[in-house]
């Protein structure tokens, strides 16, 4: 049963950034990978993590020399036999320091932070709705509203 759940924040969320729900990797596996698409998990994030690190460390923060270049390419080539790692892992070696920094979890979604004005235009606010069982009989469950709310 998935009716009024709660959920908690694993880290610090600033404002601006795109909340996910943890719906367990299964999900990925499952939904994605049947169709061919290849979702890094939590495993292969942090092998792609230590994979950049030693990387960075290998070519001293260096990553814009053709051996760096060089290196990188074969580090890839290394990783292809899994699709997921791949997937994580920044394809331009130029990306490994943002990577490094946020992590590939966080590398891997570019827009996970919008600005305050992306959300006043795209944004929805949903603290003005609560779940609730319907008033209508065979409708299931609904959204209450908590407060007036104006049209359009």
């Amino acid at each position: 049963n998935f009716h009024d759940l709660a959920y908690t924040a694993s880290q610090h969320i600033q404002a601006g950034m795109e909340i996910f729900v943890d719906y367990g990797e299964d999900y990925f596996v499952d939904v994605f990978e049947n169709n061919g698409i290849h979702i890094p998990l939590r495993e292969d994030h942090e092998k792609g993590d230590n994979i950049i690190w030693r990387f960075w460390n290998t070519v001293h923060g260096q990553v814009d020399t053709a051996h760096a270049k060089l290196l990188w390419t074969f580090t890839r080539q290394l990783a292809s036999h899994n699709d997921r790692l791949l997937a994580a892992l920044p394809s331009d070696p130029n990306d490994i320091p943002k990577a490094i920094k946020l992590g590939t979890a966080m590398f891997s979604v570019p827009n996970v932070v919008r600005t305050s004005e992306w959300l006043e235009k795209n944004g929805r606010c949903l603290d003005n709705i609560r779940p609730g069982q319907s008033t209508l009989e065979q409708a299931g469950r609904g959204a209450f509203a908590t407060r007036s709310l104006r049209m359009g």
